[in-house]
Parts: C-alpha cells; sequence; structure tokens
C-alpha cells in the first residue's frame, strides 16, 4: 500500500507539471483561432466603430424621396351650350323727312326741277336750302330718279362742250353733276349753282351721298 501511495504521488506531480507548461505554450503561441478572434475589448483613446462612423442628421440628409406630382389633366371642360337668341335684331332706324323738302328722307342733296330750287340734308335737317339752281334746257333735261355721289373734281373741263370749266364739280348720275355756273342759264344736263353755294356744296356732300331728283 505504501508503495502504491509512492506511485500515485509521484505520477500527480508529473501530470501537474505538465499542465503547467501546457498553459504556458497556449498564452505564447495562440492557436489560429484565437488570432482570427477580432477583438472586442476597447479602451478610452481606441473609439468605437459606431464611434467612428458619425451618423447623418437629419437636417442635413438629402430628401430621399419628392412629393408625388400631379399629372396635368387632359380632360376637356365641358362648355355649356348657349341657347340661339330669338330676339331679333331692331329694325334699321330711319331718318326722318326733313320738312318742306319734296325728296325722301334718305336724300341728302334733293333737286325741284319744277321750282330749280334745290336742298341740303342731314340727319334729318336742312343744312343749306333752298337754293336757286339752273338745271337742264330742252333736249337735255336733268333725269328724275335717286343718285349717289360718285367722283368730286375741284376744277374739270367739259370733254364734250368746248372745254367748258365747271369748278367745284360733284358728279352723281354719268356726267351730270353739281358746279359752279349761271343760275339763269340752263345747261346740258347738269346743276348749275352760285359760286358761294358750289363751293359750299363741293365741301358738304360725300362719295355715296344720296342725290334726289324730283319734278
Amino acid at each position: 500500500m505504501r508503495r502504491i501511495s509512492r506511485v500515485l504521488a509521484k505520477s500527480g506531480a508529473a501530470l501537474a507539471l505538465a499542465g503547467v507548461t501546457a498553459g504556458c505554450a497556449a498564452q505564447a503561441n495562440a492557436s489560429p483561432a484565437a488570432e482570427a478572434k477580432p477583438l472586442t475589448a476597447t479602451s478610452a483613446n481606441s473609439p468605437s466603430p459606431a464611434a467612428a462612423a458619425p451618423s447623418p442628421s437629419p437636417s442635413s440628409a438629402p430628401a430621399t424621396s419628392a412629393a408625388p406630382q400631379t399629372a396635368p389633366s387632359t380632360a376637356k371642360q365641358a362648355v355649356p351650350a348657349t341657347a340661339p337668341s330669338t330676339r331679333s335684331a331692331a329694325p334699321p332706324q330711319t331718318a326722318a323727312k326733313a320738312p318742306g323738302v319734296p325728296c325722301s328722307a334718305g336724300a341728302v342733296a334733293c333737286i325741284d326741277l319744277s321750282r330749280q330750287l334745290a336742298w341740303f340734308v342731314r340727319d334729318g335737317k336742312v343744312v343749306r336750302g333752298p337754293v336757286r339752281v339752273a338745271t337742264g334746257r330742252s333736249g337735255y333735261g336733268t333725269e328724275v330718279g335717286t343718285f349717289h355721289v360718285y367722283r368730286k373734281n375741284r376744277m374739270w373741263y367739259s370733254t364734250i362742250y368746248n372745254n367748258a370749266p365747271m369748278p367745284y364739280s360733284v358728279f352723281f348720275d354719268g356726267g351730270e353733276a353739281f358746279h359752279e355756273g349761271s343760275v339763269y342759264v340752263r345747261s346740258h344736263g347738269c346743276v348749275h349753282l352760285s359760286a358761294g353755294n358750289a363751293a359750299w356744296v363741293f365741301g358738304f356732300l360725300h362719295i355715296g351721298d344720296e342725290v334726289q331728283v324730283v319734278w
């Protein structure tokens, strides 16, 4: 028994010495697995990876999503239909006939062959007249009817009767015209006016004005 105890005692000492030696070797020569294991301990001078990478501030971070835009509508707006008007246009107003004038209300110049007189009217009012005139003699009578001024010449010369001068000519029917001439000598169809009246009529009558000749 004593011999067995001594043997066991020697074996335990040997095992204890072997465990110390193995522990130092492991501490000095780390295994590959131990070398690959990352360090988890941190010191005051070594910032952690989370601290080294600052997180972006919400205020400085760029917007990642834009506000949704509304596409323009392509549908045409309905236009309310307007019912056609049933009201008829007002009839044109006709100027009242000037009192004492033998022509119709539309006449601006009125010539009375039977009395050898003329009136000049605007807007239903006699502006000048009656004034003495001399119209066409027998065989060259001034034609009765309604005409319109179509040409004016301050000085014109007859192409038929010896180049006779016709100052202040206002033509209303072919070659017939108001112009300056003797109011005591009948014409070849024109309407003679005194010098003063001829100049006034030339300025008063416009192209398109109605001239009426009555008997």
